[in-house]
């Protein structure tokens, strides 16, 4: 299983790249982080995965990839 993490929802093309990912066989989304808590707490919630109030804080989860 590869694990994503996606950083920034400041344009909401991330929203796009969850779907994408959802339908990608072996990619798990690891969660999200955005500068923005209200945003990436509510597209987490919409999602199903984890919020990281900082972009450190996810990679420190040790994604083997993120998208910006």
């Amino acid at each position: 299983m590869i694990r994503i993490g996606i950083l920034s929802f400041a344009h909401h093309h991330g929203e796009a790249y969850i779907s994408t990912l959802h339908g990608i066989e072996g990619v798990e989304l690891l969660g999200v982080a955005d500068d923005d808590p209200m945003r990436g707490q509510t597209i987490a919630a919409q999602n199903k995965t984890q919020y990281f109030h900082t972009y450190e804080d996810l990679l420190e989860a040790k994604p083997e990839g993120v998208i910006i």
